[in-house]
């Protein structure tokens, strides 16, 4: 994650439940006086005045999960490699840190008086899920932004290891017209590929010299996700046939397979020619 506020948010929550696994694990060394003054069950407290395991295993196991909430958010801000299933984890983190913060409340008055340990423990525990909340959003956000990324750079290469001429003509129509090759503007460079599409309608070239480029857009539109088939629709069927005659568009409409020929009309309330 970029270092925004959601992800200073998540790094604060990560420094906290470090913090307090490594306060769950002093509870071991300090005895029954720290589980108490934690607020542990009667059993953990009566089981470190023991010496049973009870105590240890309890501290350990706890201790544990707040290890492991700690290392998810550390893997979402990629200082620790990614773990498995990290979107869900934090969404399920941040769902228990607000809960436990929540139905503490009823707890914050007792026949004694407030509870500050309960307020100061819930406040945190209710920050900390609000913070693991926050990044989770955020967290799923970019991981779907970079996974349509990686998609859609998928489709260009494919496309152009496919179509190694029209690739070279888009390349040296984008370069004209924009400057230098960027490929993460994808789509502005498949709206030079329609540019060229329509230059040869233009200079009347065969049109079954690009039969095979209309058919594989039209493989991946129908088999391909999403985003796929709206780089194709917007990007390059929505710009065919601009400024051509009729006349010199009618060869390329004929090969245009039925599916494009229906995004097109959809798009325009007409065919070209």
């Amino acid at each position: 994650m970029q270092q925004n506020i959601e992800s200073r948010l998540l790094m604060s929550a990560a420094v906290i439940a470090f913090a307090a696994a490594v306060w769950h694990l002093l509870c071991i060394w300090g005895g029954p006086s720290w589980f108490a003054f934690a607020r542990a069950p009667e059993q953990l407290i009566a089981s470190s005045k023991q010496g049973t395991l009870l105590a240890p295993l309890g501290a350990i196991v706890v201790a544990g999960l707040m290890f492991t909430c700690s290392a998810f958010a550390l893997s979402a801000l990629k200082i620790l490699p990614k773990l498995p299933f990290t979107t869900v984890a934090l969404f399920v983190i941040a769902t228990v840190g607000i809960v436990r913060g929540l139905i503490a409340i009823p707890m914050f008055i007792t026949e004694q008086g407030a509870d500050t340990w309960q307020i100061v423990a819930s406040s945190v525990w209710f920050y900390t899920g609000l913070c693991f909340f926050i990044a989770a959003k955020q967290y799923k956000s970019t991981h779907k932004e970079y996974k349509t990324k990686m998609i859609v750079l998928s489709f260009y290469n494919e496309f152009r290891e496919k179509f190694p001429d029209i690739a070279l003509k888009t390349d040296q129509h984008y370069i004209k017209q924009w400057g230098e090759l960027e490929p993460e503007f994808i789509y502005t460079w498949l709206e030079c590929v329609a540019s060229v599409v329509n230059n040869e309608m233009y200079n009347k070239s065969d049109a079954a010299v690009y039969t095979g480029l209309f058919e594989y857009l039209s493989s991946q539109f129908q088999f391909a996700g999403k985003e796929i088939r709206e780089y194709i629709d917007v990007g390059i069927i929505e710009n065919l046939f601009w400024q051509v005659t009729p006349i010199n568009a009618a060869p390329y409409w004929q090969v245009l397979p039925n599916d494009l020929k229906t995004l097109y009309v959809n798009f325009h309330q007409q065919t070209p020619i």
